[in-house]
């Protein structure tokens, strides 16, 4: 990589200097090509965002495509019945690579104010991989060209080469996905496995009622990583028995441990209650993370129990999702670039790795914890020992 100083001088002559990463990134972002397709209603907001008014082809973006053989860009704007959803795979499947995937509308995010209806498919993501979802009933204009800018910043990041590369460039990451039959009485299969979890939903309290487990962007299965575990606890916070309690760390002036539920981590009640923190910031502010995600991490994500303290992850300008402990099988897959940062950072050399999988045990000293990047899908690593 060039030094960041030198290029700034080297600009004020008149001289640009990038990578061939960068330039490749360059040109594919500011030459995206939509597929011209419309389901409902949002697409007469996507129609009016490529007339003069608001003026698409400010961003390289105004060349709707008749031929999915000819676009990288598929909207998906409004709803998705299950008769259509076949043939918007089947269309996605036309499409070269590298391509992607707008959710437009709260209809194509979820199945809108048509969810309940027994012929809409509640969010497209459930059979297609979503790289931006743009909420609204319909979404305005300048949503839109919103979404298309976020789009092309997430294309900007991609690397060539390496763990960081991006989807299409990966053998064990399919171009093609399966087309949806209609069964007896849904769509078979009901959702493609490969791109769609459903949401964790869990028995909650001593009446039995059911409750949407909450969702945390940077934590995703706290359940699966011991972070929460059910519990007959009332929390402290709420005074509910809402089946699940927190048992990561809790940065406080009181004594908190495992006295929280969940849900008022999610939505923040706790940490503004308590004035508490559930994990170190310190490795997040170093990497010139934004005060906002480092905040949602902090306050509204449930942390992991360490040896010494968390050390947080982060790439692409954003903060990793936590994945609990590497098994045996990551580390042995570990090669190129990643297996190289991954010895820097331990600054173990091959060899001690090689005797370290020997007796390595997810859980014991030392202790390697996985994180996976949003954007990219980097795999990052932390670890600690007593």
């Amino acid at each position: 990589m060039i030094d960041e100083g030198l290029r700034s001088e080297l600009s004020k002559q008149g001289i640009v200097t990038m990578t061939l990463n960068e330039l490749y990134n360059w040109g594919r972002k500011n030459s995206v090509w939509p597929l011209q397709f419309g389901l409902a209603c949002c697409a007469i907001e996507m129609i009016a965002t490529t007339m003069s008014r608001f003026d698409l082809a400010r961003f390289g973006a105004e060349v709707f495509r008749p031929s999915p053989r000819q676009a990288d860009l598929m909207i998906v704007a409004g709803t998705v019945t299950k008769k259509m959803a076949p043939q918007v795979v089947r269309l996605y499947n036309q499409m070269p690579e590298p391509k992607y995937v707008i959710a437009m509308g709260a209809c194509a995010i979820s199945g809108g104010p048509f969810k309940q209806g027994y012929n809409v498919l509640k969010g497209v993501d459930r059979f297609l991989p979503v790289d931006v979802h743009i909420p609204g009933c319909p979404p305005r204009p300048e949503a839109l060209i919103h979404g298309i800018m976020a789009l092309q910043q997430k294309i900007a990041r991609q690397e060539l080469t390496g763990d960081g590369r991006p989807r299409h460039l990966r053998e064990d990451q399919p171009s093609e996905f399966p087309i949806p039959e209609f069964g007896e009485h849904d769509l078979v299969p009901p959702n493609n496995p490969q791109v769609w979890h459903a949401p964790v939903v869990v028995e909650v309290g001593i009446y039995g009622a059911f409750e949407m487990f909450p969702a945390f962007r940077y934590h995703p299965d706290p359940i699966f990583t011991n972070s929460v575990k059910p519990s007959t606890t009332r929390c402290l916070c709420c005074g509910q028995n809402r089946g699940y309690i927190y048992i990561g760390p809790v940065y406080a002036e009181d004594s908190l441990g495992e006295s929280i539920c969940p849900w008022c981590i999610a939505d923040g009640t706790a940490a503004e209650r308590f004035d508490c923190e559930f994990s170190n910031d310190h490795s997040l502010l170093i990497a010139g993370i934004s005060a906002q995600i480092v905040e949602e991490v902090t306050r509204r994500t449930p942390g992991y129990t360490s040896w010494q303290s968390e050390d947080w992850q982060s790439c692409c300008d954003d903060a990793c999702e936590f994945h609990g402990d590497a098994s045996v099988e990551e580390l042995r897959s570990l090669s190129g670039e990643t297996l190289h940062n991954f010895l820097s950072l331990t600054e173990w050399s091959a060899a001690d790795f090689s005797k370290l999988l020997e007796s390595y045990s997810p859980g014991g000293s030392p202790a390697i914890y996985k994180f996976i990047c949003r954007h990219c899908r980097r795999l990052k690593f932390a670890w600690d020992c007593d």
